[in-house]
C-alpha cells in the first residue's frame, strides 16, 4: 500500500510540472507528504488492532479485545465528529494536529500489544 501511495505521489508531481505549480497558490508547504504520513500510521494502527485481537484469541483473554475496540472507536469517533462539525482539514496545522492524534493512538496500540504479549 505504501509503495502504491508513493508512486501516485511522485507520478502526480511529474505530471503537474512547474508551470501548473506556480499557478496553484493554494498548495501548502507540506505538499502531498501528509498522505504518506497518514497511511503509514493507519497501517501501524491496523496492525496493532489486529494483533490485539489475535492476542485476545490466543490467550483467551477479553482485555486486549476491549482495548482494541476502544482505540478503534476512539479514532473513528473523533474523525466522524470532526467531519460532522466542519473541521478545517485544509489547514495544515489543524490537519497535522489530527494526524498526530491518530499517530499517538497507533503507537498506543503497539505498546498495548507488547504489554499483553509479554505479560
Amino acid at each position: 500500500m505504501l509503495v502504491i501511495t508513493l508512486s501516485i505521489l511522485f507520478e502526480s508531481k511529474i505530471k503537474r510540472g512547474e508551470k501548473e505549480k506556480k499557478e496553484d497558490e493554494t498548495e501548502w508547504q507540506y505538499g502531498y507528504w501528509h498522505t504518506v504520513y497518514e497511511r503509514f500510521f493507519a497501517m501501524v494502527g491496523h496492525v496493532g488492532s489486529r494483533f490485539l485481537i489475535w492476542i485476545g484469541i490466543v490467550q483467551a483473554e477479553i482485555l486486549p479485545v476491549i482495548f482494541c475496540v476502544m482505540t478503534f472507536t476512539l479514532v473513528d469517533g473523533v474523525a466522524a465528529y470532526l467531519q460532522e462539525t466542519g473541521y478545517d482539514f485544509e489547514n495544515p496545522k489543524k490537519l497535522f494536529r489530527f494526524l498526530h492524534f491518530n499517530a499517538a493512538i497507533s503507537i498506543l496500540e503497539i505498546i498495548l500489544c507488547l504489554i499483553f504479549f509479554y505479560y
